[in-house]
């Protein structure tokens, strides 16, 4: 009993999920950011909030988020595309989704880093146009979270 109580564990440590982002890259000097809400240059209703949510949290979770800071990190999403991706005969389709985020990092009104996150998720058809949609929504959330990781642990200068 103890050896599967241990092999869950190493199993379950070894998964790469972690909370925070110890990887994460701020220039010297920036300890903490905000992150306002995020401009929207698509039609995809609420992807913005969806974002700002996402990296806040990540930004949270490890420490670095402060709203009072004068460093923000400016989040412009770009696109958002979605398409049928596989289909087949007796089968419903498959869609791929994706979302491209514009980050900058502005301190004191200069940009001292920035980069384009793309993020891309499949989603299942649904029997009907309202579960199609639901998939549709759930999956630009986790696109979202995905660029709030990638905000984290990829932001370069």
């Amino acid at each position: 009993m103890r050896a599967l109580a241990l092999t869950v564990l190493l199993v379950s440590a070894s998964c790469g999920y972690h909370l925070g982002t110890p990887n994460s890259r701020l220039p010297q000097g920036v300890s903490k950011v905000r992150v306002p809400l995020a401009v929207n240059r698509t039609a995809e209703p609420n992807c913005e909030v969806f974002v700002t949510e996402a990296v806040r949290e990540d930004y949270a979770r490890a420490g670095k988020y402060d709203e009072k800071s004068e460093t923000a990190l400016e989040l412009t999403v770009l696109n958002v595309q979605g398409a049928p991706f596989v289909s087949g005969p007796g089968r419903l389709p498959t869609y791929r989704l994706q979302l491209q985020v514009e980050v900058k990092l502005n301190r004191a009104g200069a940009i001292v880093g920035q980069f384009v996150s793309t993020q891309k998720e499949e989603f299942p058809s649904g029997g009907d146009t309202l579960l199609t949609e639901g998939n549709r929504a759930s999956a630009l959330k986790r696109l979202a979270e995905l660029v709030g990781r990638d905000v984290g642990e990829r932001f370069s200068n």
